[in-house]
């Protein structure tokens, strides 16, 4: 969860202040009734990552649960906390000093709307974390190509959405009818299930998989915080209701959420936590490009009536190829004695062989790792990056 545009809308600033400082304090409380599902989850990624993460960004990121189990998980990294509200990473920063990681994680007030250009001075990233976010941008499409940007070759992003508010309360909970909660949830939660699989592949993402997170929790295992954090998500709910739950249900609800009254929420021990989260993994995809050999004295002849032939760029910003001569440049991938141009399909059956990587000469990829050169006796290469 996030402060995007929580604490906006057609409200005073006083009411709008409130409802951004019990939003912060129901967030924390969402990593601490909810630790081992962030375990889970970040452990997962640290799975999936490649290498271990340096740097991470953290999009939406409110008073910081995301950023403090990423720093725990990969304690190594530094966190960029990016989030519209001063007053939210006001609270991570206070967050971060108390807890000895103030070098670790730095905030970037942001809206992700708009410019990016202060978020990316900490990129590139290896890891991009948006929890409960990604539903509040105005462009979904436009932020996801703007997390590719910002994202190493091989890099991770992690998008979660809460598939509906935790439920708390048993079926019948003394007050009123019983099954309030569920009709509390169907009046409320009225928007389709979000899905991020084709807004990643569009952004050119390869999706690594989609994973549903069932967690069910007792009053042993969520903690001492459980009461908390049960009131504070129902009076959130509360605050939604009033036009579209009936007076009866209203005023059982009233009930539970009157900390003096026996059967309130605040002094119940049968409270439990079940709700489901959906995380999308992909990954940037490590570069790909298909090439076309030129030895020897072809090296020196016009390119026009190459197929697909399309030119390059050298790593220092020089075009290499294209519709004139081609000269061999340096530090280019080679195969025996060939330099490497792009050209789009090549169709005849190849050998392979690895080029040097970029620790040697005239390499290119990641470091320590040479790319996969495939050359055919047509002159025809593909040079995975």
């Amino acid at each position: 969860m996030n402060t995007h545009q929580d604490a906006h809308g057609h409200i005073g600033h006083e009411q709008a202040a409130d409802s951004a400082v019990a939003l912060a304090k129901l967030l924390v409380l969402d990593g601490e009734v909810l630790a081992s599902y962030f375990s889970e989850l970040t452990g997962r990624l640290a799975e999936l990552a490649d290498p271990v993460p340096a740097r991470i960004l953290d999009l939406g990121s409110g008073p910081g649960t995301g950023s403090f189990a990423l720093a725990r998980r990969f304690p190594a990294a530094h966190v960029t906390a990016v989030d519209i509200s001063g007053q939210m990473l006001h609270r991570v920063s206070e967050q971060a000093a108390a807890h000895g990681v103030a070098d670790r994680i730095s905030t970037v007030e942001a809206n992700i709307d708009e410019s990016w250009a202060e978020i990316g001075e900490g990129g590139p990233y290896d890891l991009i974390w948006a929890a409960a976010f990604m539903h509040h941008v105005a462009d979904p499409a436009r932020t996801f190509a703007r997390a590719f940007d910002q994202l190493h070759p091989g890099g991770l992003i992690a998008v979660t959405e809460m598939d509906f508010f935790p439920l708390y309360l048993p079926e019948d909970t003394g007050v009123g009818r019983p099954g309030l909660e569920t009709r509390l949830h169907a009046a409320t939660n009225t928007r389709p299930p979000h899905e991020w699989t084709g807004h990643l592949r569009d952004a050119g993402f390869t999706p690594q998989e989609r994973r549903p997170f069932d967690i069910r929790l007792d009053a042993t295992q969520a903690g001492p915080s459980l009461s908390a954090y049960a009131q504070g998500s129902l009076a959130k709910l509360r605050s939604h209701a009033t036009e579209v739950l009936d007076a009866d249900d209203l005023a059982a609800l009233d009930v539970l959420l009157d900390e003096e009254h026996p059967h309130s929420v605040a002094r119940r021990h049968d409270l439990s936590v079940r709700t489901t989260r959906t995380t999308w993994i992909a990954r940037r995809p490590l570069t790909h490009r298909t090439v076309r050999l030129v030895t020897g004295r072809d090296a020196r002849r016009p390119t026009r009536g190459v197929r697909g032939f399309a030119g390059t760029r050298r790593s220092d910003g020089r075009r290499v190829g294209g519709a004139g001569p081609m000269y061999p440049p340096t530090g280019a991938l080679s195969c025996s004695r060939a330099t490497c141009w792009r050209q789009t399909d090549p169709e005849r059956p190849a050998r392979s062989r690895t080029a040097p990587g970029t620790d040697g000469p005239g390499g290119a990829g990641r470091p320590g790792q040479g790319p996969t050169v495939i050359c055919c006796a047509g002159s025809v290469v593909s040079v995975t990056l």
